[in-house]
């Protein structure tokens, strides 16, 4: 587990930070999105 803030150095990551109250991260290898600072599940541990 790690949290999405992580997220940022990895190169599968694409943040949405148009709403400054919550910003949305995806995941293009998992195509899923979450909620920044939210901890979640993920085995890649390439970064950019």
């Amino acid at each position: 587990m790690k949290t999405t803030s992580e997220c940022s150095k990895c190169k599968h990551c694409e943040i949405d930070d148009s709403d400054k109250k919550k910003w949305i991260i995806t995941c293009k290898l998992t195509d899923k999105k979450y909620v920044y600072g939210q901890k979640i599940p993920c085995d890649e541990k390439i970064t950019k």
